[in-house]
Protein backbone atom coordinates (compact mmCIF):
# COMPACT_ATOMS: atom_id res chain seq x y z
CA UNK A 1 0.00 0.00 0.00
CA UNK A 2 3.32 2.44 0.48
CA UNK A 3 3.72 2.31 -3.16
CA UNK A 4 -0.11 3.15 -3.88
CA UNK A 5 0.53 6.34 -1.86
CA UNK A 6 4.06 7.15 -3.03
CA UNK A 7 3.19 7.16 -6.78
CA UNK A 8 -0.69 8.39 -5.97
CA UNK A 9 1.03 11.43 -4.81
CA UNK A 10 3.61 11.83 -7.62
CA UNK A 11 0.70 11.37 -10.15
CA UNK A 12 -1.71 13.44 -8.07
CA UNK A 13 1.07 16.92 -7.94
CA UNK A 14 1.61 16.25 -11.80
CA UNK A 15 -2.89 15.67 -12.41
CA UNK A 16 -2.64 19.99 -9.90
CA UNK A 17 -0.15 21.21 -12.13
CA UNK A 18 -1.90 20.11 -15.18
CA UNK A 19 -5.18 21.34 -13.95
CA UNK A 20 -3.62 24.94 -13.71
CA UNK A 21 -1.97 25.19 -16.82
CA UNK A 22 -5.75 24.21 -18.37
CA UNK A 23 -7.00 26.93 -16.76
CA UNK A 24 -5.29 29.42 -19.35
CA UNK A 25 -6.14 27.59 -22.08
CA UNK A 26 -9.46 27.12 -24.16
CA UNK A 27 -11.16 23.67 -24.94
CA UNK A 28 -9.16 22.94 -28.60
CA UNK A 29 -5.79 23.70 -26.45
CA UNK A 30 -6.38 21.57 -24.05
CA UNK A 31 -7.34 18.94 -26.57
CA UNK A 32 -4.49 19.50 -28.59
CA UNK A 33 -2.48 18.84 -25.22
CA UNK A 34 -4.34 15.77 -24.06
CA UNK A 35 -1.91 13.78 -24.79
CA UNK A 36 0.92 15.62 -23.60
CA UNK A 37 -0.66 15.98 -20.30
CA UNK A 38 -0.76 12.33 -20.51
CA UNK A 39 2.28 11.48 -21.11
CA UNK A 40 3.59 13.89 -17.82
CA UNK A 41 0.98 11.44 -16.02
CA UNK A 42 2.79 8.31 -17.35
CA UNK A 43 6.27 10.35 -16.46
CA UNK A 44 5.18 10.82 -13.00
CA UNK A 45 4.73 7.13 -11.96
CA UNK A 46 0.73 6.41 -13.61
CA UNK A 47 1.44 3.18 -14.92
CA UNK A 48 3.22 1.96 -12.12
CA UNK A 49 0.31 3.44 -9.90
CA UNK A 50 -2.28 1.26 -11.98
CA UNK A 51 0.51 -1.89 -12.06
CA UNK A 52 0.30 -1.52 -7.95
CA UNK A 53 -3.12 -0.99 -8.00
CA UNK A 54 -4.37 -3.78 -10.51
CA UNK A 55 -2.24 -5.96 -7.68
CA UNK A 56 -3.96 -4.53 -4.83
CA UNK A 57 -7.26 -5.17 -6.90
CA UNK A 58 -6.59 -9.21 -7.48
CA UNK A 59 -5.02 -9.23 -3.54
CA UNK A 60 -8.36 -8.30 -2.95
CA UNK A 61 -10.15 -10.44 -5.32
CA UNK A 62 -9.04 -13.35 -5.00
CA UNK A 63 -6.71 -13.38 -1.86
CA UNK A 64 -9.76 -14.42 0.11
CA UNK A 65 -11.47 -12.83 2.88
CA UNK A 66 -8.99 -11.94 5.32
CA UNK A 67 -6.43 -10.23 2.85
CA UNK A 68 -9.70 -8.06 1.48
CA UNK A 69 -10.35 -7.22 4.93
CA UNK A 70 -6.64 -5.76 5.82
CA UNK A 71 -6.52 -3.63 2.09
CA UNK A 72 -9.45 -1.82 3.17
CA UNK A 73 -8.74 -1.60 6.70
CA UNK A 74 -5.55 0.14 5.56
CA UNK A 75 -7.05 2.38 2.94
CA UNK A 76 -9.57 3.17 5.71
CA UNK A 77 -6.79 4.33 8.32
CA UNK A 78 -5.46 6.71 6.04
CA UNK A 79 -8.73 8.00 4.86
CA UNK A 80 -8.99 6.46 1.26
CA UNK A 81 -11.38 3.57 -0.07
CA UNK A 82 -11.27 1.15 -2.04
CA UNK A 83 -12.76 3.57 -4.92
CA UNK A 84 -9.34 5.49 -5.49
CA UNK A 85 -8.02 1.91 -6.44
CA UNK A 86 -11.22 1.32 -8.63
CA UNK A 87 -10.41 4.85 -9.96
CA UNK A 88 -7.06 4.36 -10.79
CA UNK A 89 -8.45 0.65 -12.32
CA UNK A 90 -10.60 2.36 -14.87
CA UNK A 91 -8.34 4.59 -16.13
CA UNK A 92 -6.16 1.62 -17.01
CA UNK A 93 -8.75 -0.16 -18.38
CA UNK A 94 -9.96 2.83 -21.06
CA UNK A 95 -6.17 3.53 -21.98
CA UNK A 96 -4.59 -0.09 -22.27
CA UNK A 97 -3.32 -1.37 -25.23
CA UNK A 98 -1.52 -1.07 -28.23
CA UNK A 99 -3.64 0.67 -31.02
CA UNK A 100 -2.52 -1.96 -33.43
CA UNK A 101 -3.61 -5.15 -31.71
CA UNK A 102 -6.92 -4.71 -31.13
CA UNK A 103 -7.41 -8.25 -30.22
CA UNK A 104 -5.32 -8.31 -26.79
CA UNK A 105 -6.04 -4.55 -25.78
CA UNK A 106 -9.76 -5.68 -26.17
CA UNK A 107 -8.73 -8.92 -23.99
CA UNK A 108 -6.63 -6.85 -21.18
CA UNK A 109 -9.54 -4.21 -21.23
CA UNK A 110 -11.92 -6.96 -20.05
CA UNK A 111 -9.73 -8.57 -17.90
CA UNK A 112 -9.19 -5.66 -15.87
CA UNK A 113 -13.33 -4.44 -16.00
CA UNK A 114 -14.04 -7.72 -15.00
CA UNK A 115 -11.82 -7.22 -11.65
CA UNK A 116 -13.37 -3.86 -11.34
CA UNK A 117 -16.92 -5.51 -11.27
CA UNK A 118 -15.49 -8.09 -8.83
CA UNK A 119 -14.54 -5.24 -6.43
Amino acid sequence: MELHWKYAQKVGAVDREIEQEQLDMNEDEIADMRDDFYLRRLDSGLFTLQLVDYIVGEVCVHGGDEANHRVHTILAQHKESIKNVKKVLREYADTVGDIDDKITRDLERQRLLSLLSEL
